[in-house]
């Protein structure tokens, strides 16, 4: 079998990246969107490895957006990886990114995934009470959603709402009862809150 070399480099830079080889996986990334510029995977690892220099990122950013502009999966995949790669409430990635999104929600309002990428770059972005009220809505709206559920329990620890938050945790646990790192990082919630018993009591 004859594989594409362009996609050979996109799998290498990604496999390498989650093995923390990080110089073969940049450099895998950097060959791959040479010779093609729509390898997904090579962009995430390349966009992933300028984190904490903001300016080379937004400017990578930016050719992604031109790139994958008919793209919204792409756009909002980038999204979430962005929310988690922000650093502070300025974050010039993170907030291009909730632009693109908020874009992508106004033409596709029933597009829930982008309601849970807009959710997540607010909280990354410290937009906490728009956060709130996105999640709250998207919940109301697609009330069996256990991403939803699980993001808001995500965003009330954050918070620092412990009690709601592992309250939070036990309707997600409904939806997804074989989630057992939920069911882990609910029982550290209790502990945190000082409620050492039902912390362990959650463990067992």
């Amino acid at each position: 079998v004859n594989l594409d070399p362009r996609i050979i480099d996109s799998w290498l830079a990604v496999t390498a990246w989650a093995g923390l080889d990080r110089e073969t996986a940049l450099g895998a990334a950097n060959i791959a969107l040479s010779s093609d510029p729509r390898r997904l995977g090579a962009w995430f690892v390349r966009i992933a490895g300028t984190s904490g220099r903001p300016d080379e990122t937004a400017e990578l950013v930016d050719r992604f957006e031109r790139q994958f502009a008919n793209s919204p999966a792409a756009l909002l995949d980038m999204g979430d990886m962005l929310a988690g790669l922000a650093r502070s409430p300025e974050d010039p990635a993170a907030r291009k990114a909730l632009e693109w999104t908020s874009r992508i929600r106004a033409e596709r309002p029933n597009l829930d995934a982008a309601g849970v990428t807009e959710v997540r770059l607010l909280t990354a972005l410290e937009q906490n009470q728009r956060a709130m009220s996105e999640i709250d809505a998207l919940i109301a709206r697609q009330p069996t959603s256990p991403e939803a559920h699980k993001l808001r329990a995500e965003l009330l620890v954050h918070l620092g709402s412990y009690a709601e938050a592992v309250a939070a945790y036990d309707e997600y646990l409904v939806l997804a009862p074989g989630d057992l790192a939920a069911r882990r990082q609910q029982a550290r919630i209790e502990g945190w809150r000082g409620d050492t018993g039902s912390a362990l009591a959650r463990y067992e």
